[in-house]
């Protein structure tokens, strides 16, 4: 159910990709199956490798939301401050 409802993916720990048998490839296509408009973030914060990405998502969903909350009827004082 969590890629069903989800808009994004974020995939940690690459650094650890040499000593396991995961194929970041295989585990894209698995949840493109189940929701194929997710979007990736394949992220490894010990060399920042995709946090810019990550982080610039988050900041622009957050736009969206407070200026939808914004617009909301009744939406209280503050909000989007």
């Amino acid at each position: 159910k969590a890629f069903r409802t989800s808009h994004a993916v974020v995939l940690t720990k690459l650094d650890l990709l040499p000593y396991v048998n995961f194929s970041v490839e295989s585990a894209i296509e698995d949840a493109r199956r189940v929701q194929p408009e997710l979007t990736f973030y394949p992220v490894c914060a010990l060399s920042d490798e995709g946090m810019d990405a990550w982080l610039d998502s988050l900041r622009q969903r957050r736009r969206e939301m407070l200026k939808t909350a914004d617009h909301a009827p009744n939406s209280p004082a503050g909000v989007g401050e």
